[in-house]
């Protein structure tokens, strides 16, 4: 099992710059990419053989391959994503680099309450997003804890991240001791 996490902290026009980028490869990124394109292979012959007995059948499938192309997503973007954060001297500007649906943030400093490891939740009062979605997905990790920045309002998930958690809090404090300098 490989895991690599690269850091890359640089200061420019007075802003800190935390590029991280996360070589991890290991049997279970392997076992997820598979389950997903055979998922996605059994999916399309369920929707040919119910075709072939009932067209009104063919909505039956349609939510397993909604599931499967989402996770084929979460697969292809764990592979080739790369986060850069930016601090300021009022905000945080989050960049979650990928190939599917690329995210920026600004969190602005003064609501940031926590800066924790923390298990993502599904069921919060602020609603589902696709992000959350994705990120639950992405590893079925319903039991494991992940970097987290908690703002009053939202909670922002690295969830594109190491799965030991020396790793995670070596992460955490980088950016606890850029920030409150």
């Amino acid at each position: 099992m490989s895991n690599r996490v690269q850091y890359q902290v640089s200061r420019e026009r007075g802003d800190t710059i935390i590029k991280i980028g996360l070589e991890q490869f290991h049997s279970f990124r392997y076992y997820r990419l598979f389950f997903s394109f055979i998922y996605f292979i059994g999916i399309i012959a369920m929707m040919i053989f119910i075709f072939r007995i009932l067209l009104i059948g063919l909505l039956f499938t349609i939510p397993f391959f909604v599931i499967a192309i989402f996770l084929i997503v979460v697969n292809i973007n764990s592979f080739y994503e790369t986060q850069e954060i930016t601090i300021c001297a009022q905000q945080i500007r989050l960049k979650k680099l990928r190939p599917i649906l690329p995210k920026s943030y600004q969190i602005p400093i003064h609501e940031i309450k926590a800066i924790k490891l923390k298990q993502i939740e599904m069921g919060n009062n602020k609603g589902l997003r696709i992000e959350k979605i994705l990120t639950w997905l992405k590893g079925f990790k319903n039991f494991n804890q992940v970097p987290t920045i908690i703002t009053s309002n939202n909670e922002y998930y690295f969830s594109e991240y190491s799965y030991f958690n020396d790793e995670k809090n070596k992460f955490i404090q980088i950016l606890k001791n850029n920030i409150y300098d």
